[in-house]
């Protein structure tokens, strides 16, 4: 089926100290697999995890790092022009700490 944003936002909302920043990383990544921006992402799901609990910071930092996961494991789907195409390791500042 289509991928929700306000029923992942009011499961988001509903989580408990311990699982709030996991979860919120798992909502986070299904919405960008399924080619929300990471401004639309942050739109979805920041109140919810306001209410649950999360700082706006640690919100923003987990949001950044789920859109950067589920763009890396996966192949841009066809019309997806807004990913960045370099290769992985030729972005600046990516990679340096595996070398």
């Amino acid at each position: 089926g289509v991928l929700k944003p306000t029923r992942l936002a009011q499961w988001v909302g509903k989580l408990q100290e311990g699982e709030r920043n996991s979860g919120l990383f798992w909502a986070a990544c299904r919405l960008t697999e399924a080619g929300f921006t990471p401004a639309a992402v942050e739109a979805a799901l920041a109140p919810a995890a306001q209410s649950a609990g999360l700082e706006e910071t640690e919100i923003a930092v987990t949001i950044r790092s789920a859109n950067r996961r589920a763009t890396e494991n996966q192949p841009p789907a066809a019309g997806a022009q807004w990913r960045d195409q370099t290769p992985l390791g030729s972005r600046r500042g990516d990679g340096q700490c595996l070398v």
